[in-house]
């Protein structure tokens, strides 16, 4: 437990409620330089008194905006994700206390991967599960024709 990190979490501005309490309870679990972080899904959830998919949407944003950095990847049973804080990037977030001033910084923009209109580059189009894309038909048959199957046999 750390009251160092749980302090620069109280002060910074990080969006929403449900996001401040998910940072809290890692807080609370991490050691003075912001690492060694390892709770289970399930543990903040009952802790902070939120559904397990708001919990991992709140992880995965954190990933993705840089706040936090996966140091151990988790999975299977009673193997947690391993995690440290960024905590320049709590820092940056931090509103000024100048002249009574409560606006926060402008938010903190971590470089991502290059995106494309339908996600991450590399993928031109969206793809469906079968292998073909979205928006065009197999090249099989025309557009808005179904095959006919002939059966030949007794029907009962």
């Amino acid at each position: 437990m750390s009251i160092k990190v749980m302090s620069l979490v109280y002060s910074a501005t990080l969006g929403s409620p449900i996001r401040k309490a998910v940072a809290l309870k890692l807080a609370d679990h991490a050691d003075d330089n912001g690492r060694s972080i390892y709770p289970a899904i399930a543990t903040i959830a009952q802790a902070t008194e939120i559904c397990h998919s708001a919990v991992e949407k709140t992880l995965r944003d954190f990933r993705k905006e840089g706040f936090l950095v996966v140091t151990r990847k988790g999975g299977g049973r009673n193997k947690s994700t391993r995690y440290r804080m960024h905590l320049p990037w709590l820092h940056y977030r931090i509103a000024p206390v100048e002249n009574g001033a409560d606006k926060p910084r402008t938010t903190y923009v971590v470089p991502e991967k290059p995106r494309t209109r339908y996600g991450v580059s590399g993928a031109d189009k969206p793809r469906t599960r079968y292998g073909g894309t979205i928006n065009e038909p197999s090249e099989d048959r025309e557009p808005g024709k179904r095959k006919r199957v002939v059966v030949e046999g007794d029907w009962p």
